[in-house]
């Protein structure tokens, strides 16, 4: 063989190495270049949407899907899927605001820390209920989530009657503090402490996810659960507690959508929290059959999706077509995910 054939030979295979170099990189890095495609472009289109006002709007909004979306990655994680999740939000924004009223718990601060606990406790119940059944039954994830949305959607109904369950903030000090916790920002640094809140929870569930053993056998059982089984791996034990963590993670969000309103209402049960905390998720690169995804992939996701409905509500795109392009959105995310799966 000549040696100009050699060379090309050579330079045939360092081309195809740098081409899948390049490859890789945007792959593994499309979310981060993506969102900040997204932040040009809105720069470009509106004055307003760089203003810092605009940005800590968006935040504050997004705190409660941050948190809804990492309880669904969890389970996601494993494989499975939780449908009910704004259902159970609306649970625990309903349940918090009727045991504050009905039993006068409004009276004290005391009280209502107790109402956020049975508020909270009222999404791990509905989170229990789920890992339970599909752990234990194994009953497909998709089939128990949705019984369980109805189920959410109609007691929130039940225990509200059907109305907004207001809280009187003249009245009460503590109701007011409840609220002004989820509208004020912290002195100083002007951050929404709701932002702050789920910033935590960011930080807490990635640490869990990247450092400690419980991370490692969640990603473990939704990557290969027959080979995590005969490791002697307890599976059942790890998809029940995705989704009472996941459970728990969204009442928690049902708190903060109490406080953020001064009231609860069961239409909360149709706001587009799961569809959206999904859509986050795969745009996340997250895999729909489980045992791959990050936290912060995720938290990008959920962004780029904030953030293009940001872009065209500043230029006044109605609500409906808003929803036709996040579903192109996950469409084409999904045929990503895919296609690099099968490469």
């Amino acid at each position: 063989m000549s040696k100009k054939s050699n060379s090309d030979s050579v330079g045939n295979i360092i081309g195809t190495q740098e081409k899948m170099t390049v490859g890789k990189f945007l792959m593994d890095y499309n979310v981060v270049l993506i969102l900040a495609a997204l932040l040009i472009v809105g720069a470009c289109i509106s004055d307003v949407f760089f203003t810092y006002s605009n940005i800590m709007t968006v935040l504050r909004q997004q705190a409660t899907y941050i948190l809804i979306g990492i309880g669904s990655f969890l389970v996601m994680i494993t494989g499975g899927i939780d449908l009910s999740v704004a259902s159970t939000c609306a649970v625990s924004s309903v349940v918090s605001a009727h045991v504050l009223t009905a039993l006068n718990w409004q009276n004290s601060y005391g009280g209502l820390a107790l109402a956020i606990i049975v508020g909270i406790a009222s999404g791990a119940l509905i989170g229990a209920i789920n890992g339970v059944i599909i752990a234990v039954f194994r009953v497909p994830a998709f089939i128990i989530t949705l019984a369980t949305m109805w189920a959410g959607e109609g007691i929130a109904y039940i225990i509200s009657n059907g109305t907004t369950i207001m809280l009187d903030r003249k009245a009460f000090p503590a109701n007011e503090s409840f609220y002004q916790f989820a509208a004020s920002t912290i002195p100083g640094i002007k951050v929404p402490w709701i932002v702050l809140v789920a910033v935590i929870f960011i930080v807490v569930f990635y640490v869990i996810m990247t450092f400690t053993t419980f991370g490692r056998i969640l990603m473990a059982t939704g990557s290969n659960e027959t080979a995590a089984k005969y490791a002697g791996i307890n599976t059942s034990k790890y998809y029940f507690s995705a989704y009472l963590i996941c459970g728990i993670l969204t009442g928690l969000a049902g708190i903060i959508v109490t406080a953020k309103a001064g009231s609860a209402t069961p239409l909360t049960a149709g706001v587009d929290y799961g569809m959206t905390a999904i859509a986050g998720i795969v745009i996340g690169g997250t895999s729909m059959s489980g045992g791959e995804g990050t936290i912060p992939k995720t938290i990008l996701g959920i962004l780029i999706v904030a953030f293009i409905s940001n872009i065209m509500n500043l230029i006044n795109v109605a609500v409906y077509p808003q929803k036709v392009v996040k579903a192109l959105i996950v469409i084409v995310a999904v045929i990503v995910k895919s296609f690099s799966e099968k490469k």
